[in-house]
């Protein structure tokens, strides 16, 4: 059970505010004590009155959400650079930085006067090379479609002297550096770092663009060898990007390094949709992970104030707000747990209680 879902209540009441300076103070103290109070119960009592309306909610015991923070940095799922695998200059570009393409969708093209010339001299020695092979076996009595009734090691042996070997390596060859005159998207994707110019011999870069397929994220977070037990494998985690913390996406753990850093750190990896495609590589991102611990007795944060350095929760009981000392354990963005110090189904004071003093009076509820 959660406070949230607990009805929320408003109430008036007769409560006190700090005194405004030391002389006031301690005038108020020495007129109004008597002798064998504590300072406890002085500071309880050292206020001037004044009506402030509070709200109260009851204290709840159930299942509390625990809550690791970290910070991370997205990394495109899959990235490449684009090579330039033959030296030509460019002769044209079809794409930008931040087009989106498809999978073998034409990128760029080179000069191909060379790589026409080469895959035709290729092609001219296969001619040859068939014609010689085909001689070769005709002069031991076979015949080129014949060659599956020829013993293996003659045919090899044929291969060779009539120069086939040779020439199928060199028509691959041509063939490969005439295709990659044609630069293609090797997946889908968008186009980041293109800065080849058309006109310019691709030696001139050192790739001609990164390719991002940014449908699917990698996230990748630190947390301290103290909290590994907070999170596992296949673990769902809330990621908010810095540039727009008002989105919220969700993610899986994937991956956790069985090993801690010398900062005593040990890094996470997650994977996360990119449903809108709002995530880029490289964002910071705010890490959320979330584990339930059951059987706990839950306050609002709003609820515990500090004084003389103690934590302290106001009750409301018969008609007064009365000073409880508390003792917080595990703590999220919004909840704490009582250890000690309170029981379910107590009324606790959720706002306006940092100057409200022990019994102070209370008027009806407002509805």
């Amino acid at each position: 059970m959660n406070y949230s879902m607990n009805k929320i209540n408003f109430i008036s009441l007769k409560t006190l505010s700090y005194p405004m300076y030391l002389f006031s103070s301690l005038m108020l103290v020495s007129c109004n004590s008597s002798p064998g109070e504590s300072s406890e119960e002085l500071a309880k009592r050292s206020y001037t009155d004044r009506i402030i309306q509070v709200r109260v909610t009851e204290t709840v015991k159930g299942m509390f959400t625990k809550e690791l923070v970290s910070t991370g940095k997205l990394y495109a799922f899959k990235k490449a650079k684009i090579p330039f695998r033959i030296r030509e200059d460019i002769t044209s570009i079809t794409v930008k930085n931040g087009d989106r393409v498809k999978k073998d969708q034409l990128l760029a093209t080179l000069e191909q006067f060379n790589q026409t010339i080469a895959l035709d001299k290729a092609k001219n020695q296969m001619e040859k090379a068939l014609n010689d092979m085909e001689d070769i076996l005709l002069g031991r009595g076979y015949k080129l479609n014949d060659t599956a009734n020829i013993h293996r090691r003659i045919f090899k042996s044929i291969k060779i002297k009539s120069g086939y070997n040779t020439a199928c390596t060199n028509l691959k060859e041509a063939e490969y550096n005439f295709e990659a005159t044609k630069l293609r998207a090797p997946f889908s994707g968008i186009i980041s770092d293109l800065k080849a110019k058309v006109f310019n011999p691709a030696s001139s870069y050192d790739f001609f663009c990164i390719l991002i397929d940014d449908g699917m994220m990698d996230v990748e977070f630190a947390v301290m060898e103290s909290e590994i037990n907070q999170v596992k494998s296949g673990q769902k985690i809330q990621i908010f990007p810095f540039a727009n913390p008002e989105k919220i996406y969700t993610g899986t753990i994937t991956q956790i390094n069985p090993q801690v850093d010398e900062n005593g750190l040990i890094m996470i990896k997650a994977t996360v949709k990119n449903s809108d495609l709002s995530l880029m590589d490289g964002m910071n991102v705010k890490i959320l992970s979330k584990n339930e611990v059951p059987d706990q007795l839950i306050v609002p944060k709003e609820a515990v104030v500090l004084r003389q350095g103690r934590e302290v929760v106001f009750t409301y009981e018969d008609g007064l707000a009365l000073w409880n000392y508390v003792k917080t354990g595990l703590e999220n963005s919004t909840q704490f747990t009582i250890i000690d110090g309170l029981s379910e189904g107590r009324k606790v004071i959720v706002s306006n209680n940092l100057n409200l003093a022990h019994k102070n009076g209370l008027n009806n509820f407002l509805k």
